[in-house]
């Protein structure tokens, strides 16, 4: 695939741009917006789509003001947010049952390095978000910038879906469906920090302090028995 040529022609190809209802921009916003505090407002950054997931890292919630400025660009639903700033091209189809349970009476909005993609109701946005992930070499092709990348939003828009993509939708749905159930299975096994923290306060630690305990006790029973063989 030769990516950079402007004319480019794949064949069974189709343009995004053709595709989709809506193309919406993230929303910038100033350090003074940010809260020092958990609010009910939380603004999503490239840092926090990895991998096609939402990764809960260094979180930036929102004052109640501007939480409430940004209201009519929440995101929603089945919305797309592809990265187009730092980590180019990382994808996360928005489904508020896949993010963690403390957080989904959040309002959740998007920075300027992140835009909302709304299909048409004939495309499947789960199944055009793990495609998106997957053609990692056209993002690398087309992005700009030495230090930090940039995706211009002309190559969101001719990006060139495949035709067979369109075709097999529900096929591919039914072979995500079981593999999707065995992530989520393993994802509920992993432990939270606080149930880690919590889980080294009751055992670990307080093993450490029983092993002391026996050291100490060891050791008066050695000085007990030197003070009577003198």
């Amino acid at each position: 695939w030769t990516w950079k040529k402007d004319n480019w022609s794949l064949l069974n190809t189709i343009k995004l741009r053709l595709l989709i209802r809506k193309l919406e921009s993230g929303n910038a916003i100033k350090r003074e917006d940010y809260a020092e505090y958990e609010t009910d407002y939380i603004h999503i950054v490239p840092r926090n789509i990895q991998g096609g997931c939402f990764v809960e890292k260094d979180l930036i919630f929102l004052k109640y003001e501007t939480g409430e400025k940004l209201y009519p660009y929440r995101v929603r639903d089945e919305d797309i947010l592809l990265v187009i700033s730092s980590n180019c091209g990382d994808c996360l189809y928005f489904n508020i049952s896949e993010i963690p349970d403390h957080l989904r009476e959040k309002q959740f909005t998007v920075s300027h390095y992140i835009v909302k993609i709304r299909p048409k109701d004939f495309i499947n946005a789960k199944v055009l978000a793990y495609y998106l992930n997957y053609i990692k070499d056209y993002f690398r092709a087309v992005e700009t910038g030495k230090t930090q990348k940039n995706l211009p939003l002309y190559y969101v828009f001719n990006i060139p879906i495949s035709s067979a993509l369109l075709n097999k939708q529900e096929v591919l749905l039914s072979n995500i469906a079981p593999i999707e159930q065995q992530i989520r299975a393993l994802k509920s096994q992993i432990k939270t920090p606080k149930e880690i923290v919590e889980y080294l306060d009751k055992y670990v630690i307080s093993q450490k302090d029983a092993k002391k305990m026996m050291a100490v006790q060891c050791l008066e029973r050695i000085l007990h028995q030197y003070k009577f063989a003198r």
